[in-house]
């Protein structure tokens, strides 16, 4: 089973992280917790390095970090608008953005990569 994960991987690393970082992450936390024979290990290893994963929110602008904030407490387009006293075309925008930098294509998995990423999001 690691094998077949560690060749999953390593293809996608080559196709340049075809796979989302949803599923980059679980397979980066799977091949971290089993070895070859399957026992289970404490650390990665040198084969992790083969995995794309998100690593930082450092290129989010200060309105990026703030939507995203408002979307993991699962607001709506229009609730974000308000909220930031901006168009919903313009939160809009700023998702295609944050949707962009996150490699993902909904509101669920950016949620989903900011929780599991455990940042410090303001509200």
């Amino acid at each position: 089973m690691h094998e077949l994960m560690l060749r999953y991987s390593r293809k996608a690393a080559k196709q340049e992280g075809e796979i989302g970082p949803c599923a980059s992450l679980f397979l980066q936390k799977l091949l971290a917790h089993f070895n070859s024979d399957g026992d289970s290990r404490t650390g990665p290893s040198a084969e992790d390095k083969y995995l794309p994963s998100f690593k930082s929110f450092e290129s989010f602008t200060q309105r990026e970090r703030k939507v995203l904030a408002m979307l993991c407490d699962y607001k709506s387009n229009d609730q974000i608008a308000q909220a930031m006293f901006v168009t919903r075309d313009a939160v809009k925008y700023h998702l295609k953005n944050i949707y962009e930098k996150l490699g993902v294509h909904s509101r669920l998995e950016a949620i989903r990569i900011a929780r599991d990423s455990d940042v410090a999001m303001e509200s």
